[in-house]
Formats: structure tokens, sequence, C-alpha cells
């Protein structure tokens, strides 16, 4: 079990159901600004000081997860150049830490997920690419807002996937309509996938507004979700 505490959440991941395999998880939610880059970092930086090795892969045109280390990203050895071909995987890693890798994004990789999104088969861009990398314990996706290619694509390659949110009326429907995607892909297109949970990263159990509380109530009423 890995656990991940911080001011805002806790993160609970189980390790012990795979065996000799890279475990991909991914941090979705349809909306910006819920913590999925944070959360990323937060767990990559768990699981190095617990000794296994994790490679970061930024999906979003955003750069969040990429600027996060301050290093350069020559033009064609990015996510972008992957997807469209022009360069292999393993040319764009690059190791940020000891046993910490990452795959950088740019703001060019909106215009590839759109290219990429128009050949058939695009949802399996990301796992056949993960299906060729050895040596390493876990992947971790950052995806961007939305239900674009992208997230399609990292939903597809997925062990696991957990959604950091926030407890606001506003974004529930969102939430249920991701939870229903995440049902699609695992009965079409991966049917290891699992939630491995939802996360409130703005959420203060003392709080006292109701609001919270029945965000809480109907998120663990889905079918979809063992809370």
């Amino acid at each position: 079990m890995v656990t991940v505490e911080t001011k805002e959440h806790i993160v609970r991941i189980e390790t012990i159901a795979f065996i000799c395999a890279m475990r991909t998880i991914v941090m979705a939610n349809h909306k910006g600004g819920t913590g999925k880059t944070t959360s990323c970092l937060n767990v990559a930086q768990t699981l190095r000081e617990q000794g296994h090795s994790v490679l970061l892969i930024d999906c979003d045109s955003q750069c969040n997860l990429t600027q996060s280390f301050t290093l350069p990203t020559p033009l064609g050895k990015r996510l972008d150049a992957v997807l469209l071909g022009q360069a292999s995987l393993s040319d764009t890693v690059q190791e940020v830490g000891e046993g910490l890798y990452l795959v950088p994004s740019s703001p060019d990789l909106a215009e590839a997920e759109e290219r990429i999104g128009k050949k058939p088969g695009a949802e399996f861009a990301l796992k056949e690419l993960l299906d060729e990398v050895e040596a390493i314990d876990f992947c971790l996706i950052d995806t961007p807002g939305g239900l674009g290619k992208l997230t399609y694509a990292a939903l597809t390659a997925a062990t696991a996937v957990f959604i950091p949110a926030q407890p606001e009326y506003y974004g529930i429907e969102g939430l249920v309509g991701l939870l229903d995607v995440c049902q699609q892909v695992q009965k079409r297109l991966n049917k290891d996938l699992k939630i491995g949970g939802l996360f409130f990263t703005q959420y203060n159990r003392n709080d006292r507004r109701r609001a919270q509380k029945d965000m809480v109530a109907l998120l663990e009423a889905h079918p979809y979700l063992d809370l």
C-alpha cells in the first residue's frame, strides 16, 4: 500500500496485486485546477522514497508537470513528436532525479492530439508506446482537463485511474460523466482498468457547509465507485 498525504489530500494506491509489470496510473478530471499535476508529483515522490522507479508522462499541452522541472525540452524530444512518429519514446525520456524520469509536453501537443485523433485506433496510441517500456515500476500520467483523445488514450493504457476533485455542486455532473467514460473504456478498450479512487483536494471534514457533505454522499452512491 502506498499512501500519500499532504495538507490537501490523502491518496492510497494498492500495489500488491501486480507482478512483474509496470503499473500505469492516470490522474484524470474533466476540469483543470483540481490538483492532477500536484497529485502526480506527490505520488511520484512517495513511490521514489519507497524505492520504486517512476516514469512521468505529461499529456497536457499546458505543460504544468513539465514546468515543475527546470530542464530544457528540445524540439523533437517531447511527447508530441512521439505521437506523430517523429521520435521514439526512449528519445524523449529525461532523467529528472534518481529513478525518476519524465516525458515532457509542449504547447504543440494540442495540435498533435487533433492530428492523431483523426486516425483509427487513436485510443491505443499511449498503450502501444508504454508496452515497450522496461525496467520501470510505475508510470504516472498527468492528463489535460476535458475528455479528449489523449485522456481516452491514457485511460486505455492505464492500470488504474485516480480522480482528484473539488467537493462542489457545479462539478458533480462532470465527475459522474468521467466515471461513465471510465466504465465505457473498461468495457470497450481496457478491461483491466480500475478506478483506484476519487479524492478531494479541497475538502475540510470539519466544514459544516451542507454542499460538501451532499457532494460526497452523491458520489458514494455512484454504482461504479466502491468508496
